[in-house]
This record gives structure tokens, sequence and C-alpha cells, in this order.
């Protein structure tokens, strides 16, 4: 469980929790098929999230969605992507989407002061 790294130069780093090491034919990717809607990712899931929704609020790109869903209290396990029987990759989607959804709440940030600033500017007009 947990997540792949791509090659041997990522560190291993206190937080670390286990090392797996597979060869070859152990380490191809299975191939994936569409979701079931079994319900286990979201019965296995120690923090009770939708996995199945999330990844939909992923794919159609709706960042709104996935706060509601709560992907940032994803730890990462990967319980959802080991119990399901389609193979679907939900622990590295979760990953995929809260790095989707920091980047919408900086851009939505970064208009909140733009448009806190642009008010200052507003206020500090001369009146005519």
């Amino acid at each position: 469980m947990g997540i792949a790294v791509p090659d041997l130069t990522v560190p291993i780093l206190k937080n670390t929790n286990a090392v797996l090491a597979f060869d070859e034919k152990e380490a191809k990717p299975w191939e994936t098929t569409a979701c079931i809607k079994c319900g286990r990712c979201i019965a296995h899931c120690p923090m009770n999230l939708m996995a199945t929704e999330i990844e939909t609020a992923y794919n159609l790109k709706k960042p709104e969605d996935l706060e509601k869903l709560k992907v940032n209290l994803c730890i990462e396990c990967g319980c959802c992507s080991y119990v399901c029987p389609a193979k679907r990759p939900l622990v590295q989607t979760n990953k995929l989407a809260k790095a989707m959804l920091q980047s919408y709440k900086k851009l939505q940030e970064e208009a909140k002061k733009a448009k806190e600033a642009q008010g200052q500017t507003d206020k500090e007009a001369p009146k005519k």
C-alpha cells in the first residue's frame, strides 16, 4: 500500500514507513477497468472518504467538489487502491486531487488579495 516511487533517486525519510522492492514482473502496473461502484474503497478508508466521488471530481476538474469531499484528509495509505476490484489508481488520484485543490485555493487567495487591493485603491482615489 502507499505510493510507488519512479526511481531510486527518491530519498528515504523519517516518515517513510516501509520500502518494498519488486522484480519487473511484480512491478508491472495492473490493468484498470471501469469502477463498478462496489463501495469497497469507501468501506476500507480509515478516514471514511469517498474515493470514487473524489476521482470523479478530479476527472471533471471540480476543485470546489474536492474541497467538499475533504480530499485533504486523505492520508494516502493506499487501502482504497488495494481493495479495489477494478484496480483503480485511487490513492494516486487523491494525491493529484490534493495538488489541484491546493493550486485552486492559492489562486482564490491571490484573487481575494487583488480584489482587496483594488478596493483600497478605490478608497484612496480622490473624489470629484
